[in-house]
Order: C-alpha cells, then structure tokens, then sequence
C-alpha cells in the first residue's frame, strides 16, 4: 500500500489512527518547511519518533542524562557509522553500556515528545515507507492512542508555558538573589546546569536531546518560581548588578567600569610620592607663613596667612644672610628658612612644628641696652654703638640677624 500526501487534506492523528488500525509497520516521514521527522510503526505500534530527521535526538537525550560513557559511545558511532542498519541507541544496549530501564523510559518520552512537535506542524507533506526497519529499535512498542492522549495534554499546557518563555531564540539566567531556599528535581537541575546567560531555548533543546515542550515547560517552571529569569536586551542579572553598583561611583569616587578595576587590582602598587620641603619655621618666601599639608609638610603653593610685618622684614635679612653665606661657600643652606645641612643627600625637610618666635619693638626691652631674641637673652655687641651711630641700619633687624646666626 502506497500512502503519502499533504497534512491540508489528513490530519496526523487520522494518518496514526489508520496506520495503527491496519497494523502497518514502516517509517511515516513527513516534511514541513525544509524540516523533516519520522514516526516508526511496527505491527501498528509506535516504536520511535523524531521531530528533526538530521539529529539523534534519543542519543542526544542519553547523552544529556550522563548516563554514557566515552568509550561506550565511540564505540556506539562506529558500529552504527558501518552501515548494518543499528543505530547508536541499538548499540548501546547491545553492548549493555545503558541500563534497559533508562532507555525504554527515554525511547517513551523521546516518541512523544516528537510527536508533539509534528502535531504542532499546521501543512506539509506525508509519506509512508512499508516495511522500513527502525534503527534504534530496543524492543518499546507504544500504543497510538497513548501517545496521542499525552501529545494532546502537552499541546493544551503549551500556550501558558510558551507565554513565559516566548521565543526559542529567549536567553536565560540566574538571578542573583532567590526569593527562597531552592528546592529542585534532577531534571531540573541537569538543565540549570546548562544555563550560562549566553545559551538560547534551541541550544538548550540540543544539548539535552530533549523535546521543545520538555525544555520550555521546565524553564518555564524554573521561571514562576524565580529560579531563572528571561533576560531582557541580552543583560543578565550579574550585568544588572554590575551596572547598579556603577551608579554609586560617584559616591565612593571610583567611576570606573569593572575591567578597569580589576586591572588596576593587578597592577604593581605604586611608590607613594615623596615628601615635600615645606617651611618648617612658618616663614615663607614673600613674608607668608604657609600652613602645614596631611603629611606634616607645608607647601609654599598652598593658600597661605600674611605674616606680621617684623617676621615679613626678618624673612628678608635672613635671606641677605644666606646669599651672602652661600657665595662665600660657608654655613648651611636655608631653603624657605629650613635647614637643611650640606652633607645630607637627599634633603630632609625639617620638623614642621615652627620655632616660637616673639615680636620685637624698635625700642630695647631692657634697660641695660640688651635684647631678647626669642628666648634667649642677648647682651649689647660692643658693635652696637657703630650701629647706633650709622642711622641707615636698622639695629634690631641686624641683633637679631647676628644672634640667629650664632645660635645656628
């Protein structure tokens, strides 16, 4: 009996309802938009399906499992690649690799899964071929009606699943906070496994071999419970939490991206800067005291007080001093009124604590015709009477000129 024509004129059920009442044994192909599938009968009984005719979907779904070796699979390839008609589920059990019981459940959900997928094939065509021989035939005969009825109840669920996870082409994640303690079944968690934020509903169904409806009702369900997520214009859930936490950057001054950060974590930590000759005795040059920086330094750049006028006029004799001291070659060097001796290479600043120092009157402070320099009495210079009588120096300046560089 020849048997073949479009699925506009028979539908599917009707094609397995005659083919199961008549006891026919073959394989129905069928075409549908450059897709292809076959139904396996033998003595009217479903023995096998497959929605995709260039997979092994049932190798596909044992392999998924885990429940094949390496070597056992090889060697499975090969013989079914020797052209003796055994396919590579067939060889498995032969060579017992599989246990029977796993593999006649697989073969069950496997033929009634693609079934519904055919089913769900609006146009196409139809062809039976009498007498063609299953190759992955372990023995499983299924009644029509069977698969039919399971076929249909996937097919009513298969809207509100389908609605969750729209699109094969949908990518998943998981989130990074569960809203409970997770409670998963193996099935479930062989397909968590699989999740990665980059790998499509499609890709997912052939990785385990297993049937649209199974895949998409079981993310479907890892969904509602908020175990996965749909990912929106390809952002998973970690960029989403990345992307948040940039938003605090202003906040703890760190405006960079991820990457950067974790480059400059591997970057060889840098020398800390080295510490500034500041004005350890409060004068700085212009007569301005500069105020000292976290470091314990002052920098003659950073804002600074006005002096008095006294401390402004001493700034600039002890400067005359020191240009005098340093063409002679003699005496320290007074870098901003700091000491810093000759033979220390590199300079080192000064404790930043300034010297007390006092204001001074034109006038002497005591009737002895001395002074006081700080705190330190100083007697009248026997030269003190040729400054007196020369009216263009100015004798206080000069005393505490002369007594700054004995003390030194």
């Amino acid at each position: 009996m020849k048997l073949e024509g479009s699925l506009d004129a028979f539908s599917l059920p009707d094609i397995f309802q005659l083919l199961s009442n008549t006891g026919k044994t073959g394989g129905l192909h069928l075409a549908h938009d450059g897709s292809d599938g076959v139904v396996f009968f033998a003595n009217g009984k479903v023995t096998g399906a497959s929605a995709d005719g260039s997979r092994q979907p049932l190798a596909r779904r044992l392999i998924g499992s885990g429940a094949v070796a390496d070597d056992a699979l090889a060697a499975a390839v090969e013989r079914a690649s020797g052209g003796e008609g055994v396919g590579v589920v067939k060889a498995l059990l032969e060579s017992q690799a599989v246990e029977p019981e796993l593999l006649r459940q697989a073969v069950s959900d496997q033929s009634v899964d693609a079934v519904f997928d055919l089913l769900r094939w609006g146009n196409g065509d139809f062809a039976f071929v009498m007498d063609e021989a299953n190759p992955d035939d372990v023995g499983v005969s299924l009644v029509v009606e069977t698969v039919l009825t399971d076929a249909d109840s996937r097919r009513d669920s298969w809207d509100s699943v389908s609605r969750v996870v729209s699109a094969p082409t949908a990518v998943l994640s998981m989130p990074v906070v569960l809203p409970q303690d997770p409670a998963v079944t193996r099935d479930e968690w062989a397909l968590l496994a699989l999740i990665d934020g980059r790998r499509s509903v499609s890709d997912l169904v052939d990785l385990t071999g297993c049937g649209q409806y199974a895949v998409v009702s079981t993310l479907a369900g890892l969904v509602e419970r908020g175990l996965l997520a749909v990912q929106a214009d390809g952002e998973d859930h970690v960029s989403v939490v990345v992307r948040r936490q940039q938003l605090l950057g202003s906040l703890e001054g760190l405006p960079v991206t991820p990457a950067v950060a974790a480059e400059a974590a591997d970057a060889p930590i840098a020398s800390p800067p080295a510490p500034r000759v500041g004005t350890s005795r409060g004068v700085a040059s212009g007569g301005e005291v500069a105020s000292p920086d976290a470091a314990g330094f002052a920098d003659p750049a950073d804002s600074a007080v006005p002096a008095s006028p006294a401390a402004a006029e001493s700034a600039e004799g002890a400067e005359l001093v020191t240009a005098s001291m340093q063409s002679a070659g003699e005496g320290p060097t007074m870098l901003g009124g700091a000491h810093v001796p000759g033979d220390v290479v590199p300079p080192r600043a000064e404790p930043f604590l300034p010297k007390r120092q006092a204001d001074f009157d034109d006038a002497p402070s005591r009737p002895g015709g001395g002074d006081v320099i700080g705190a330190i009495a100083v007697a009248l210079d026997p030269q003190s009477s040729m400054i007196e009588r020369d009216p263009s120096v100015n004798r206080s300046l000069m005393l505490r000129l002369i007594a700054g560089v004995r003390g030194l």
